[in-house]
């Protein structure tokens, strides 16, 4: 459905500053983590704060341009033209998705590892689940809204406020279970949020799917 080329045909279109300022902010963290912390241990509970607080912030805005390049660059009508599987465009920015998370998280190994030495990778790892759903959730509002910004504050805002609340409105897809609890079971949290990210990503694509079908059979109702 996709390649390598299409793929770096994606990433040229989408990458702004949207994608260079989270990955700038993996070292800034680590580095006024390390001048805060440089007195006394940085403790397993502190960094996963950090990594639950971050990762999903930094990955929702890394994301927010995917769905809506098009529109950004105004040759959305143009992009419905083409014939390819409606399925292609969601499918292949999620996935481009999971690669920035990837990057995101090897930066985040290699900063904190240089800044604070050997620590439990449990701190990376239980961030995965919350960023994921993050970056779907991200996605999924770059589809219907169709702009980059707005994704961007709203994933913001979404996890400074479930954080703020402590996961009172959000419950068992509380994000910040790991270092704060809620009282969920924190598999159950976890195994939740990566069934709700799929879930995020089949309606993403069902948007596309419909759109590109509508698009097929009228063009001028494509917008």
């Amino acid at each position: 459905m996709f390649n390598l080329k299409s793929l770096l045909y994606d990433f040229r279109i989408t990458a702004g500053w949207f994608f260079w300022v989270p990955l700038l902010m993996i070292p800034l963290l680590a580095l006024v983590g390390y001048l805060v912390w440089r007195d006394v241990e940085a403790t397993t509970r502190t960094l996963l704060g950090v990594f639950e607080l971050w990762l999903p912030i930094l990955l929702g805005i890394m994301v927010s341009p995917l769905m809506s390049a098009e529109h950004d660059a105004r040759f959305y009508e143009l992009r419905q033209s083409y014939p390819e599987s409606p399925l292609r465009v969601p499918l292949q920015r999620t996935f481009l998705s999971l690669i920035y998370f990837v990057l995101l998280w090897l930066l985040a190994l290699i900063a904190f590892r240089i800044s604070y030495g050997a620590f439990d990778l449990a701190v990376l790892i239980l961030p995965v689940a919350p960023a994921l759903f993050a970056g779907s959730l991200s996605l999924l509002i770059g589809t219907f809204s169709r702009n980059s910004f707005i994704p961007a504050v709203a994933i913001f805002a979404y996890i400074l406020f479930d954080y703020q609340t402590a996961g009172a409105f959000t419950g068992p897809l509380y994000l910040m279970n790991g270092f704060l609890s809620n009282g969920t079971d924190l598999l159950l949290n976890r195994t939740l949020l990566v069934v709700a990210s799929v879930v995020l990503v089949m309606i993403n694509s069902a948007i596309h799917v419909y759109r590109k079908n509508s698009a097929r059979r009228s063009p001028v109702s494509a917008h």
